[in-house]
């Protein structure tokens, strides 16, 4: 996945429950809950945002190594992706 930005698809229902938050897409009926990272890079997907400045800001956020970011965010991104909930735009 190259330096793409995401946007949120504005369908989405985004209602956050303590440290976790349920994502609904009413466009599929799919639901997706995801953790206080999750909540973090959902926020960060607003269609400014690059991949490499979320990786950036999960650096300074949380206590975890470049490669470790990268690949977690390569995979929340794709699963959000394939199911609807974010948009590759750019």
């Amino acid at each position: 996945m190259k330096d793409c930005v995401f946007k949120k698809n504005k369908e989405v229902i985004f209602r956050q429950e303590g440290d976790e938050a349920i994502l609904f897409n009413p466009e599929t009926s799919d639901i997706v809950v995801i953790n206080s990272t999750g909540c973090f890079i959902w926020s960060l997907c607003d269609g400014k945002n690059t991949k490499k400045e979320i990786i950036a800001k999960m650096l300074d956020e949380f206590e975890v190594n470049a490669e470790k970011a990268e690949q977690d965010l390569d995979k929340f991104l794709t699963n959000l992706k394939s199911r609807g909930f974010i948009k590759q735009v750019g």
